[in-house]
C-alpha cells in the first residue's frame, strides 16, 4: 500500500441487488413449479375424465344388456305361459281320447261276450229242448220258492232299512264358491280306496303299481267319467273324484293323490270320522261291471310294464307277477293280409299275461319247455319222442336241427317279454318269399331252395331277421318274437313239412295260413 493513499471505508449501507436476484429467481421457480403442476394437473384431470366416461359407458352397456335380458325373458314368460295353456289342452284331449279308446274295449269285449252268452244259450236251449216235461215244472216251482224267499227278505230289507240307525250323505256346496258337478265317491279306508256307492276296493297293492294314466285308480276315473257322459250328454259337467278320508284311510290318501297326480286340482276332500255312518246314492250295476273289467285291465298294463321295466318298478309285489307261461305278451300288430288284423285264427285262444290261463299254441322256448311248432290252429305241445299234429314226428331232442339248442332262430339277446307279431311266408316248390304286411317297409324276400329245406334254413332265418330289423323297437326290456303264417302253393306241401320240422324246437312257430 502507497503510503500516499488513503483507503476508502466501506460504507455499512445493505447492498439491494442480491436480494432482488434471490427473490426473481425464487419466484422464477415457483412459476415452473406452478406451471408443472397445472400441467400434470390438467393430464390426471383429462385421465380421471377418459376413466370416468369409460366406466360411464360400461355401465350404459350393462344396463342395455340387463334391459334385452329382460325383455327377452319377459317374452319367454309370454311364451311359456301361452304353451302351458297349449299343453294344458293337448293333456285334457289326449285323456279325453284315452278314455273314448278304454270304452271302445270293453264294448268289442262286451259284444265278444254277448256272442259267447249267446252260443251258450242256444246250447242250454237245446239241451232244455231234451228235458222232460216233469224237470220243466220242478224248475219253476224251484225258482217260484226263490222268488218267494227274495220277497221275504226285501220286505225285511224295508223294515230293517226304517228302523236303522240315521246316516250322512255327502253332497256338492251349492254356494258362491261350491259346484254342481256330479262327485265321485272315493273312500280312503285301511284296505285301500273304496270306489262308491258300488263299493269297489282298490287295494294298495294296486295302488303302489305305476302311477298315472295306468294306474287302476286314474283308469276308473275316466271310465267313470266316460260311463256318466255317454248316460247325461252332458261333457261340461262331468264328474269330479271326491276323496272321504277315514283315519285309518290316511296312506290310501297319499297313494291315491299319488295315483291322481294327473287330475291336478280337479278333486276335492272330505276328513270324516269312523264314527260317521255315511249313506250314497243307488249304484250302478253297469257301472259296477266295467269298473271290474277297468280294474283287470289295468292290472294287466302294470304287470306288463313292470316286467318290461324291472329296474323301474323294483318293488313290485311278488304276487301280482304271473308265472314264467304267462309272460308273453300276446300283442299282433295289426295287417290289412288276415295275418295280423287282431283276429286269431280258427282255434288260436290267447289270453292275457296274469290271468291265470294258457295259451293254445306253445309259448316262448325260453319260457317254457315244451316245443313251439304244431300243424296248425288248435294244435297242442308235444313231449319229446311224440308226434306233432298232422303226422310229423317229433325231431330227436326236440330240436330240427341236430346240435342246435332251443330258440336257436331268435337271436342272441332275447331277454324280457316277447312281442308276437305274425309274418307271411309264401311256400313254393323251389322257394320260400317273406311278403312284408300292408303299411311295413320293405320288400319282398325271395329264398331259393335246393334240394331240402334244412340246406337253406340259415339264409332263410337270416332274411326273416332283416324283415324284423325293420319293425323297430317291440317295447322297453323286450323283444319281438316272430311268428310264420305259411301260405301254401301249389306243390308247396313237401316244402312245409320241412319247414315246419327244421323250425322245430327254433323258437319261431310255424302256422298253415287258413283264411
Amino acid at each position: 500500500m502507497r503510503p500516499g493513499r488513503r483507503r476508502r471505508r466501506q460504507g455499512i449501507a445493505p447492498s439491494m441487488f442480491p436480494f432482488l436476484a434471490v427473490l426473481i429467481c425464487t419466484m422464477g421457480a415457483l412459476i415452473a413449479v406452478l406451471v408443472v403442476g397445472v400441467q400434470q394437473a390438467r393430464l390426471d384431470a383429462a385421465q380421471d375424465n377418459e376413466l370416468l366416461d369409460s366406466q360411464h359407458q360400461q355401465q350404459i352397456e350393462i344396463h342395455k344388456q340387463r334391459q334385452l335380458e329382460i325383455e327377452n325373458y319377459q317374452w319367454r314368460s309370454e311364451i311359456l305361459v301361452a304353451k302351458r295353456d297349449e299343453y294344458q289342452d293337448q293333456v285334457q284331449q289326449n285323456r279325453l281320447k284315452l278314455a273314448q279308446l278304454e270304452t271302445h274295449i270293453l264294448e268289442l269285449e262286451g259284444r265278444w261276450q254277448a256272442l259267447l252268452n249267446k252260443a251258450r244259450m242256444i246250447s242250454d236251449e237245446r239241451m232244455d229242448s231234451s228235458r222232460s216235461q216233469i224237470g220243466i215244472e220242478n224248475e219253476i216251482a224251484r225258482l217260484q220258492q226263490k222268488i218267494f224267499a227274495a220277497k221275504s227278505e226285501l220286505e225285511q230289507a224295508r223294515v230293517d232299512a226304517q228302523q236303522g240307525d240315521q246316516s250322512y250323505a255327502i253332497i256338492p256346496y251349492q254356494g258362491e264358491h261350491g259346484t254342481h258337478r256330479r262327485p265321485v265317491y272315493l273312500e280312503c279306508v285301511a284296505e285301500g280306496v273304496l270306489i262308491q256307492p258300488e263299493r269297489i276296493l282298490i287295494s294298495h297293492a294296486d295302488l303302489d303299481g305305476p302311477s298315472g294314466v295306468g294306474n287302476p285308480l286314474n283308469a276308473c276315473l275316466r271310465t267313470i267319467r266316460e260311463f256318466y257322459a255317454r248316460h247325461t250328454g252332458d261333457d261340461d259337467e262331468s264328474p269330479y273324484p271326491l276323496l272321504i278320508v277315514r283315519p285309518e284311510g290316511v296312506m290310501a290318501f297319499g297313494k291315491a293323490r299319488k295315483a291322481m297326480a294327473d287330475w291336478k286340482d280337479e278333486y276335492g276332500f272330505e276328513l270324516v270320522s269312523d264314527d260317521l255312518p255315511l249313506s250314497f246314492p243307488n249304484p250302478q250295476p253297469a257301472l259296477s261291471g266295467e269298473l271290474k273289467k277297468t280294474i283287470a285291465l289295468a292290472q294287466d298294463r302294470q304287470r306288463a310294464l313292470a316286467m318290461a321295466m324291472p329296474s323301474r318298478f323294483p318293488n313290485q309285489p311278488a304276487g301280482q307277477q304271473p308265472e314264467p307261461a304267462d309272460m308273453r305278451f300276446e300283442t299282433t300288430i295289426g295287417a290289412s293280409d288276415g295275418l295280423g288284423d287282431g283276429q286269431q285264427d280258427s282255434g288260436e285262444q290267447l289270453i292275457r299275461p296274469g290271468t291265470g290261463g294258457t295259451d293254445s299254441r306253445t309259448a316262448d322256448s325260453s319260457l317254457t319247455p315244451e316245443p313251439d311248432n304244431a300243424s296248425g290252429p288248435g294244435a297242442q305241445g308235444l313231449a319229446a319222442g311224440g308226434r306233432a299234429g298232422g303226422g310229423m314226428a317229433v325231431p330227436p331232442g326236440g330240436v330240427g336241427m341236430p346240435g342246435r339248442q332251443q330258440g336257436w332262430a331268435l337271436g342272441k339277446s332275447q331277454r324280457g317279454p316277447a312281442i308276437t307279431r305274425p309274418v307271411k311266408v309264401i311256400c313254393e316248390t323251389h322257394r320260400l318269399t317273406i311278403v312284408p304286411s300292408a303299411g311295413e317297409r320293405g320288400e319282398l324276400k325271395v329264398v331259393e331252395l335246393e334240394e331240402t329245406v334244412k340246406g337253406n334254413i340259415d339264409q332263410f332265418v337270416a332274411a326273416l331277421h332283416e324283415h324284423i330289423d325293420q319293425w323297430g323297437i317291440a317295447i322297453a326290456g323286450g323283444h319281438w318274437k316272430p311268428e310264420l303264417k305259411v301260405v301254401i302253393r301249389s306243390g308247396g306241401e313237401a316244402r312245409f313239412e320241412q319247414l315246419r320240422y327244421v323250425l322245430y324246437g327254433s323258437g319261431i312257430p310255424v302256422w298253415r295260413h287258413t283264411d
